[in-house]
């Protein structure tokens, strides 16, 4: 069990989402007492993650090499170790492209090899845009197609051409129905 300020709290596994858009010691107190942490990695280019995400790319690696040292560090120590999952939201126009995957790839192979656990890159859908049009809000998304699964494996095999294992990366969501 962990003590959190004092209080003893049961030890159901704790799992944090982050995007790593914050300060480093943020990001240690949000990660203290999680035992997965589900990490992603938008883009590998740092003016589209600018432009699309508004936080700096920089920013994002700093905090994910901050999280591949918990894993190394729980791991060394005997503890309880720590889990890391990296995902990719592949979204049309945005980071749908090879060169993205690619990039991302080339980060994971060479400092993430033994540490990350999985990576999913992440179909988009297009769930949401009743509740926006319900808000009364535009939304820029509302007409984009959703991706084919043939779409989707091309960029698997992008991410493991780059030398990332197949066994640890998968797509993952809702895709085009193909006829």
């Amino acid at each position: 069990s962990y003590s959190v300020t004092g209080v003893q709290t049961c030890a159901l596994p704790i799992s944090i989402d982050t995007c790593g858009v914050c300060t480093a010691s943020q990001f240690d107190e949000a990660c203290e007492f999680a035992d997965l942490i589900l990490y992603d990695l938008k883009d590998s280019d740092p003016a589209r993650h600018l432009r699309n995400v508004g936080g700096s790319l920089e920013t994002v690696h700093a905090n994910f090499r901050r999280a591949l040292g918990m894993v190394a560090r729980s791991r060394d120590a005997g503890a309880r170790p720590k889990r890391l999952w990296v995902r990719t939201p592949i979204i049309p126009g945005l980071t749908d492209r090879e060169d993205n995957v690619r990039g991302i790839a080339r980060l994971l192979a060479s400092e993430a090899m033994g540490l990350v656990e999985r990576w999913e890159l992440c179909a988009f859908n297009n769930l949401c845009s009743g509740k926006y049009r319900s808000l009364g809000t535009p939304w820029e998304l509302e007409d984009a197609p959703l991706l084919g699964a043939e779409e989707m494996g091309a960029l698997v095999g992008a991410a493991v051409a780059e030398g990332w294992p197949a066994d640890r990366v998968r797509w993952t969501g809702m895709t085009r129905r193909e006829s």
